[in-house]
């Protein structure tokens, strides 16, 4: 095995690559079928947005409260939510953040010693695009803790003064910890 690992993991990005066309195929033969097409990414309130929140999985019911609340308020707030992290839709959110402000990745992990595993993906996809965002990560709702809207408008608010002052304070934020279990407070 240790002969062929290199050509073996080469087959499998190549694969993996491939996979993108796969899906979107199988959703474009989904779509004539029943009528509802689904892409790689779900947008929700992103044509004029300066803040998205990004996220994939359950959250996003949350998320979409939250922007419209906000939308009632005149702020030019979105949602998109990953429909696929493998192969990870590098273009499509490069395409989709272009004219954002800031993003706000909410997720629900955390790689001990960076970040989560979306925030950091997002990071390496749009390190070379000619337009980027602002990027802020929150973690949150780990081990299926409930996440209030209180919390989420603390990423909202910590993404509009990011897009206001044009610099991030602190790209890896925590929502809901309990900060005197863990000595913080």
């Amino acid at each position: 095995m240790p002969e062929y690992y290199e050509e073996f993991r080469y087959m499998l990005q190549e694969d993996m690559l491939k996979a993108k066309e796969k899906i979107l195929e199988i959703d474009k033969a989904f779509a004539k079928k029943f009528g509802r097409e689904y892409g790689l990414l779900e947008r929700y309130q992103t044509d004029d947005a300066e803040i998205i929140l990004l996220t994939m999985g359950s959250l996003s019911g949350s998320l979409k409260e939250i922007v419209d609340e906000y939308r009632q308020h005149g702020e030019r707030i979105g949602f998109v939510k990953l429909r696929t992290f493998r192969p990870f839709p590098a273009k499509e959110l490069e395409t989709e953040l272009a004219n954002t402000k800031a993003v706000a990745v909410l997720e629900k992990d955390i790689s001990p010693g960076l970040s989560g595993a979306l925030f950091t993906d997002l990071s390496a996809a749009l390190v070379n695009a000619e337009r980027s965002p602002l990027l802020l990560n929150f973690i949150c709702g780990l081990a299926g803790r409930d996440i209030s809207p209180l919390q989420i408008r603390e990423a909202v608010k910590s993404a509009m003064e990011a897009a206001e002052t044009g610099r991030v304070k602190k790209p890896v934020q925590w929502l809901g910890l309990r900060e005197t279990l863990v000595g913080l407070r």
